[in-house]
């Protein structure tokens, strides 16, 4: 069994498959940018705190660690695309 469509019908399949695709990409990207915000935050964070630790000064605790589960998260929606 085989399947054919006329030229227009192709070309109409294909715009909405490149259209399809610019949207997931969109909402990769996004995810990605999120997520890179993110650990480069929590990096600068862990650097701050090494640096007062390492000179001897005390440091506040402001926000909560880095979770394995916000990993997790992320992981599984990179595995996702």
């Amino acid at each position: 069994m085989s399947w054919s469509c006329t030229a227009e019908t192709r070309a109409k399949l294909q715009s909405l498959e490149l259209a399809q695709l610019a949207v997931r990409q969109k909402a990769f990207d996004t995810a990605y940018d999120k997520t890179s915000t993110s650990m480069s935050q929590a990096l600068h964070e862990m650097a701050s705190r090494i640096h007062l630790l390492a000179t001897g000064k005390p440091f506040e605790y402001t926000k909560p660690p880095l979770t394995v589960a916000n990993v997790e998260q992320w992981a599984a929606q990179a595995a996702a695309w």
